[in-house]
């Protein structure tokens, strides 16, 4: 196989991947389902993604490089201060009564960061 057929099935594969990443939701597609979607076998798939995250990570990255880095900042910028802005609405509507509001606003925190760093491709540090 010639590079130029690795590179169109690599992105057949992709392209697969999220269509059945739309339809059944990541966490119910298996790398079966796709390996069959696309007409090959799942060592083959392995071959080009050794698992779904890094299949994920692929084409977030894919993406990304079509969106202006100031477009990520300010979009994760608003994310983390969302909160700060509307705190009366969320702790009397989603708040328990015994959850406090900076417990709240970590978790959120680490959520988001644990996003943007999924979309930027950066690895967490142990």
């Amino acid at each position: 196989m010639g590079a130029t057929e690795n590179n169109e099935l690599e992105y057949q594969i992709i392209e697969t991947a999220k269509q059945l990443f739309i339809e059944k939701g990541f966490v119910e597609t298996s790398m079966s389902d796709i390996a069959a979607k696309v007409g090959i076998n799942r060592p083959t798939l392995h071959y080009y993604f050794r698992t779904k995250d890094r299949m994920f990570q692929e084409m977030e990255a894919g993406r990304l490089k079509k969106v202006p880095i100031h477009t990520i900042f300010i979009t994760f910028y608003g994310l983390l201060t969302f909160p700060l802005i509307t705190k009366n609405l969320i702790t009397s509507i989603f708040l328990k009564d015994t959850t406090d509001f900076s417990v709240f606003m970590l978790e959120w925190k680490q959520y988001i960061l644990f996003h943007l760093m999924n979309l930027l491709g950066i690895e967490k540090e142990n």
